[in-house]
């Protein structure tokens, strides 16, 4: 997963991206369009743990569970906001390795995410289930 971080790099290497990798011709809007996914990819990671950081009440092994702010709308909008920033990268390199990598990259963090929401569980107990019968593991999926 640490090495789907560094795949826009091949672009510095043109053999290894060229037209034989790629799944469509980059144009103007797909730039746009990648570039607007970056920014608001990003912006919404670090909103998330600006967010996390303020509201952050722990002492000891006390934990709170975040509802509030962006947390209403979904459970995970850090990594929401990562999902968008790679989609971005893939309008801007779009290499086949780049999406084989994000299919990668968001089966390995719903793997993660359930594991972290056991625990969540094991926790918070009922007021977690109802905050997930509320709120979407993601923005834009279950």
């Amino acid at each position: 997963v640490q090495l789907y971080f560094l795949l826009p790099l091949l672009y510095f290497f043109p053999l290894w991206h060229d037209s034989l990798f790629l799944l469509f011709e980059p144009n103007v809007w797909t730039d746009f369009l990648g570039l607007l996914c970056v920014v608001l990819g990003r912006v919404v990671t670090f909103g998330s743990m600006l967010y996390l950081r303020k509201e952050n009440r722990q002492t000891g092994k006390s934990f709170t569970l975040h509802t509030g702010g962006i947390f209403r709308f979904t459970r995970n909008p850090g990594l929401d906001g990562m999902f968008l920033f790679f989609i971005g990268l893939g309008l801007l390199f779009p290499s086949i390795l780049i999406w084989l990598g994000l299919i990668f990259y968001i089966y390995y963090m719903v793997f993660r995410v359930r594991i972290e929401e056991a625990f969540l569980q094991d926790i918070f107990k009922d007021e977690f289930v109802n905050y997930q019968k509320q709120t979407n593991r993601f923005l834009l999926f279950k």
